[in-house]
């Protein structure tokens, strides 16, 4: 198992097995894999400025989305990266 690292499988068509995908992926390359996540024709052809999170809270890829920031590791990680960062309003 890889240490410290995890794979996010973007786009994934409706006719796959997300699990299946998900085993695949994470034998082939002996990571933990911490989302499958849907292919969207929403998330494809949106515009603009908005977050497709704040304006679909009930899509299915918006659920993989906060499921994959929700994990205890990445929450933890988040906890000791962001203190750090600066962010410029440039």
């Amino acid at each position: 198992m890889c240490r410290r690292l995890a794979l996010i499988v973007n786009m994934i068509p409706a006719t796959f097995d997300p699990a299946a995908v998900r085993a695949k992926v994470a034998e082939t390359y002996a990571c933990e894999v911490a989302a499958v996540l849907p292919y969207s024709d929403l998330m494809a052809v949106r515009e603009g400025p908005g977050l497709f999170v704040l304006e679909h809270p009930d899509h299915l890829l918006t659920a993989a989305l906060r499921n994959t920031v929700n994990l205890p590791w990445i929450a933890a990680l988040h906890r000791a990266i962001l203190p750090r960062l600066t962010f410029s309003s440039h």
